[in-house]
């Protein structure tokens, strides 16, 4: 009795289409190489002492910032998107994209 025990995790693949996949793999490990799968890494590592004044002096221009409503995030004043306007060579020159400007 020959029975098939129901597997509804993996879908059905057309037979044609499941060896296409299987020369797929076979080309990719001759090429001595694997597909790429989702990955994640944490490193710890043993941090610096942050310096006392540097901080103490960062966290007073923020503060001064905060007091003149100058926070440059999210999104930068008008005056300072003015500023930066054309401010940058981009396209490059000498690429394809400067020339279409």
């Amino acid at each position: 009795m020959n029975r098939r025990l129901p597997n509804p995790g993996i879908p059905k693949v057309p037979g044609k289409l499941f060896f296409l996949n299987l020369r797929l793999v076979d080309i990719v490990k001759e090429a001595e190489t694997w597909f790429a799968v989702p990955s994640q890494t944490i490193k710890i590592e043993k941090a610096e002492k942050i310096d006392g004044q540097r901080c103490a002096e960062a966290e007073a221009i923020v503060e001064q910032w905060r007091k003149e409503d100058q926070l440059p995030f999210p999104e930068l004043s008008d005056a300072e998107i003015e500023t930066l306007e054309d401010s940058l060579d981009y396209p490059p020159k000498g690429s394809p994209q400067a020339q279409k400007i």
